[in-house]
């Protein structure tokens, strides 16, 4: 299995600016394209049409610098349906799921998902 190349590229500037760091962020593909994700609710996920979506366990401790672990990566279609493959066990301490919705359209998403995880 291909492990994703994505890593994330920090907050925008403007996000930081006004106090909301932690709810936007750049995440970075093999190409070295950035992709600005929202950080979303789990319980809204079926409520986000159309998106790329990213689950990461966030680092703890003494690791809160290191970089946040994928553990899930997919879209959800125009219907609500999540399609996308999971890289190992999902927690439920420390995951936060980040929504990207520019996409315009399902082959966009699929190229950022190609680029996210290296292929």
């Amino acid at each position: 299995m291909c492990r994703p190349a994505f890593m994330t590229a920090g907050s925008p500037d403007s996000a930081r600016a006004i106090g909301l760091a932690d709810r936007f962020r750049y995440w970075s593909g093999a190409s070295g394209r950035r992709y600005l994700f929202s950080s979303v609710a789990a319980d809204t996920l079926d409520d986000l049409a159309e998106a790329v979506l990213l689950i990461v366990v966030e680092p703890d401790g003494e690791a809160a610098h290191g970089e946040p672990r994928l553990v899930w990566i997919g879209s959800i279609d125009r219907d609500g349906v999540r399609h996308g493959r999971s890289l190992g066990p999902i927690p439920h301490e420390r995951t936060r799921c980040w929504a990207h919705f520019l996409a315009r359209d399902e082959e966009a998403r699929a190229a950022i998902l190609a680029d996210l995880a290296g292929s």
